[in-house]
């Protein structure tokens, strides 16, 4: 039998979450509070003071269980933990509500890269593009998906210029960086993972890829 719905849920389906433990009660679908433990115990409350049950306190305290912002969050979470399908499900969540929302659109095109989605990341690239062919978002996802069919040539092109649209943006110099690796131009690669370090102080990301030497990799 189904669970009746909790008002204010995600939308996002527990089958299409890899791992069940991401949002508070073990599902996106917030699950009602009073509700028994699963045979794994995955809808038991989470311990007090952790990640998962700030989740469980916005969508049942606070009713923000459909949030941009809530979903971007677990997307961000599960994209960091490489839990692909399940940030990938919290992406399509928002792009379902609001397709021009883009409080996820960086974590959604890396998802779709890591899952090999050739249709699914042609179609949301079009989309973006259609949408604002000035936004650097837009050329970043058309970037990946010639990146993810191997065509480096025609995804530096459009890496360049989405960070030329946005010097700031990271995510684009890691692209950039990316479609050079895979060429084995590896000083060019690690000019664009400086680059991308110096737009995001702090981060580990662009010097996991500096650290690998400019390899290749998504």
């Amino acid at each position: 039998d189904e669970k009746p719905a909790v008002p204010g849920a995600s939308p996002v389906d527990r089958a299409d979450v890899q791992s069940p433990s991401v949002l508070s009660l073990g599902s996106p679908d917030f699950a009602a509070e009073d509700g028994p433990p699963g045979d794994g115990g995955e809808d038991a409350a989470p311990p007090p003071g952790s990640v998962d049950s700030a989740f469980r306190s916005l969508a049942l305290v606070h009713g923000l269980g459909r949030s941009p912002d809530t979903l971007a969050r677990a997307a961000s979470r599960s994209y960091a933990r490489h839990d692909l399908r399940s940030a990938l499900a919290y992406c399509a969540a928002i792009d379902a509500d609001d397709p021009y929302c883009t409080a996820a659109k960086y974590v959604h095109v890396a998802c779709l890269v890591g899952l090999g989605s050739r249709r699914g990341l042609y179609r949301l690239a079009h989309r973006l593009v259609d949408s604002d062919p000035r936004d650097s978002l837009a050329w970043f996802a058309v970037g990946s998906y010639y990146y993810l069919i191997r065509r480096y040539d025609l995804a530096q092109r459009h890496f360049s210029r989405a960070t030329r649209l946005d010097p700031g943006r990271a995510e684009c110099w890691i692209g950039f960086g990316c479609s050079f690796a895979a060429c084995d131009e590896s000083d060019q690669a690690l000019a664009s993972f400086r680059a991308a370090q110096n737009k995001l102080r702090g981060g580990h990301v662009p010097l996991l890829y500096m650290g690998m030497g400019g390899g290749g990799t998504e």
